[in-house]
């Protein structure tokens, strides 16, 4: 018996443990089916390449696998109801015969009767959808209370609880996948430290190969391991002899330094012993020590493996062969070898540059014997001195400045640019060497080692020592495992200052979206083209009116049925023009219906996002209330006729006159006082039309009105006539 309880959403917030992820979804699928009068429901979620049901209120089911290949003939499109997808039994009859016998059980209910009944080959099946729209699972619904195929808002109210459910497991998914990143950093770091310390390489190695096999999920993993006694396999498994051949000449076929995909057929020949796997080569190409592999059964094989993780686990295993085959090769040189791995461990706690390289200048002393350690990082064409440590005083005190160098430039530009230590047993008669400014020419010795990560130059150690033959080959060798180990301990550092700085630009981000969305009287809207949603900013409710009281939807027919009647057949095929056309942008003026009833006047405007064949998949627009400067615009318009009507039907006698006083418009009335049509007066200077005993006092009062001293006159003068028989001694008009 189901107990009878509410799902609370925040649930999912909890999800800490695949059990509590079964355990919320079980009770959330049986909320839905009691809520929609359903019996059955099963939760199926993405595993692999296919689905599995996880939970649900049928037992008989559970563990369940299913393939892409059985969804996606499954569900066709014409099928559809809203997002799910309602199978019919001819359909579901068909995609059936080519599954097991045990994979779907036939409901104990009567076939259907009738189209509207209930079949036992019934499928309704309700997609999971992330947040990035993908599939992660589906609801498979079955045995209606009712008996009848379910309507259109019973499925809708379904897909309702699928969202909180693909909420739940994306979320767990997310913290699955920060635990793996967790827990691959701490593999990765223990590897390091197992390798640093471990005295006894072997079990390093074989920890190693556990740790890829672990965190790769693979079938198995193997080392293999090229020897001057002969090549020999670490692996989680047992390796026959022919598999073992096999494994050797895969390996010799390896030439590129990135991990490769590849296949190996296992000796017993059965359609399981076919393995996929990714292969990584362990070391250079002129020298490779090795192979490191992780297979899977063709099933079992990931598309999302890690191939950073094999990189650096395979640059791990090339560091802990090769300090086994320098300890090997001089077991006298034990104790400088314990300093470098005392070195490496404290590079590997340090996660800045110029704090390890001030670190390996420090500690190089216990190694090498010197009066001058230079320590470079590369920076785009040049080498920038990032730690010194000089006490000879030909040497002391150094200028940072004269020490950087170009690429290619003396011989540290050349260890820098040909990737190749360099030991100089006379530097001054090296031709490759250069004279630093502001020393001396002495007699001295130079060491100079690259700083190598992936074949790729980051810095470059050098040390210096007053008299000639001061190093040797011993010393040159110390220092390029120092540098291999430098390597490792700068690029950790880097990518921790990256993924910091990316953190703290994403937050900035987010924080600017934010403030920009709060701080713009526009609403922002967001439209999915391929799901027909569109997502608004909190503006849209302050203009408009809809809080939370009232309906708000995410789709275009929202917009769409709150665009004015007379305005949306244009709105349509304006912005479908746009997008089907090779434009970027789109704007529309159009009045826009708000909360209480009203329209606001809005100006529209989009920009349009293609794919790279040009079809538009998304846009992007904001949308401004413009009400306020339509209605002045109409007001304006309004006073404009009224005083245009005005002008035009006074009896009394009007003009307008610019600052010169010519004429640029006349009403009726005055030209049947002056006789003149109104073409005789356009263009004419008022004061020709006035009496010459008035000219100078109109001029005057002109002058006080252009200048703002005056808005208005009133006066009685005289006006000339154009037929010139009127009465120049009698007032003819008064002027205002």
């Amino acid at each position: 018996m189901i107990k009878e309880e509410v799902i609370e959403t925040s649930q999912s917030d909890k999800l800490n443990s695949y059990e509590e992820l079964k355990a919320s979804l079980l009770k959330l699928a049986a909320t839905a089916i009691r809520a929609t009068g359903f019996q059955v429901i099963l939760v199926n979620v993405r595993e692999g390449e296919g689905f599995r049901v996880i939970t649900g209120t049928d037992d008989i089911l559970l563990g369940t696998y299913t393939t892409f290949d059985f969804w996606n003939k499954l569900l066709k499109e014409e099928f559809r109801i809203s997002q799910s997808y309602l199978v019919p039994p001819w359909h579901s009859r068909q995609v059936l015969q080519d599954v097991p016998d045990d994979m779907y059980v036939i409901p104990d209910i009567p076939e259907a009767k009738s189209p509207e009944d209930w079949d036992p080959y019934h499928f309704l099946i309700v997609p999971l959808l992330d947040s990035k729209r993908e599939v992660i699972g589906f609801f498979s619904v079955d045995e209606p209370v009712s008996g009848k195929v379910p309507s259109e808002d019973l499925i809708q109210d379904l897909e309702t609880f699928a969202e909180h459910a693909a909420l739940a497991i994306e979320k767990f998914n997310l913290i699955n996948e920060l635990s793996d990143r967790v827990r691959q950093v701490d593999a990765l770091y223990k590897v390091s430290k197992s390798i640093n310390n471990f005295q006894d390489s072997e079990a390093a190695l074989r920890f190693l190969v556990d740790t890829a096999n672990e965190l790769l999920h693979a079938d198995f993993a193997v080392l293999l391991v090229h020897e001057p006694a002969g090549d020999r396999a670490i692996s989680t498994a047992e390796i026959d002899v022919e598999t073992y051949d096999r494994l050797r000449r895969l390996s010799r076929e390896l030439l590129s330094p990135e991990p490769t995909l590849c296949e190996l057929h296992l000796a017993d020949g059965t359609p399981s012993s076919r393995l996929i796997g990714v292969c990584v080569r362990v070391g250079p190409e002129d020298g490779p020590m090795g192979v490191l592999g992780v297979f899977y059964q063709d099933e079992n094989h990931p598309k999302d493996i890690s191939y950073s993780i094999l990189s650096s686990l395979a640059e791990q295993a090339f560091t802990a062969l090769r300090n086994r085959h320098l300890y090997n090769a001089a077991v006298s040189r034990a104790d400088r070898l314990r300093v470098i791995q005392s070195i490496a461990s404290r590079l590997n706690r340090l996660n800045d540059v110029r704090k390890i390289a001030k670190a390996i200048s420090e500690e190089l002393r216990q190694l090498v014997d010197f009066h001058a350690c230079r320590i470079f990082l590369a920076s785009d064409e040049y080498l920038v001195p990032a730690a010194v440590i000089t006490d000879h005083s030909e040497y002391s005190p150094e200028e940072v400045d004269n020490l950087r160098v170009r690429f290619g430039e003396g011989i540290t530009g050349w260890v820098a640019q040909h990737g190749e230590p360099a030991l100089l047993h006379d530097a001054a008669k090296d031709p490759r060497t250069r004279l630093i400014p502001g020393t001396n020419d002495i007699d001295e010795s130079m060491l100079a080692v690259p700083i190598k990560y992936d074949d790729r130059v980051v810095g470059v150690i050098t040390l210096s020592k007053v008299g000639l033959n001061q190093f040797d080959d011993e010393d040159l060798q110390l220092l390029v495992i120092l540098a291999d180990q430098a390597a490792i301990a700068i690029e950790n550092a880097k990518l921790v200052e990256r993924l910091s700085l990316e953190a703290e630009a994403l937050r900035k981000s987010e924080e600017r979206n934010q403030l920009i969305s709060k701080a713009t009287n526009d609403a922002i809207w967001d439209w999915d083209l391929a799901t027909n949603k569109i997502l608004w900013n909190d503006a849209v409710r302050r203009l408009f009116g809809y809080d939370a009281g009232h309906e708000f939807e995410t789709s275009l027919e929202w917009w769409e049925e709150r665009c004015h009647p007379d305005d949306i057949e244009r709105l349509r095929e304006s912005l479908y023009r746009a997008i089907n056309s090779d434009t970027d942008v789109w704007s529309e003026e159009y009045r826009f219906r708000k909360a209480d009833g009203s329209y606001a006047y809005v100006l529209d405007r989009g920009y349009i996002v293609r794919d790279a064949n040009g079809k538009a998949i998304r846009a992007v627009g904001s949308m401004l209330d413009i009400t306020h400067r339509i209605e002045a615009a109409k007001a304006l318009r309004e006073s404009e006729e009224r005083f245009r009507a005005i002008f035009e039907d006074s009896a009394i006698g009007m003009a307008l006159v610019n600052q010169e006083g010519r004429i640029l418009k006349t009403n009726k009335a005055l030209t049947k006082i002056l006789g003149y049509t109104q073409n005789d007066l356009i263009e004419k200077n008022f004061l020709e039309l006035v009496h010459p005993d008035h000219e100078s006092t109109l001029r005057g009062r002109f002058t006080r009105i252009f200048s703002g001293r005056n808005t208005h006159y009133h006066v009685e003068q005289r006006y000339i006539h154009k037929d010139r028989t009127r009465d120049l001694g009698q007032p003819d008009c008064v002027c205002y």
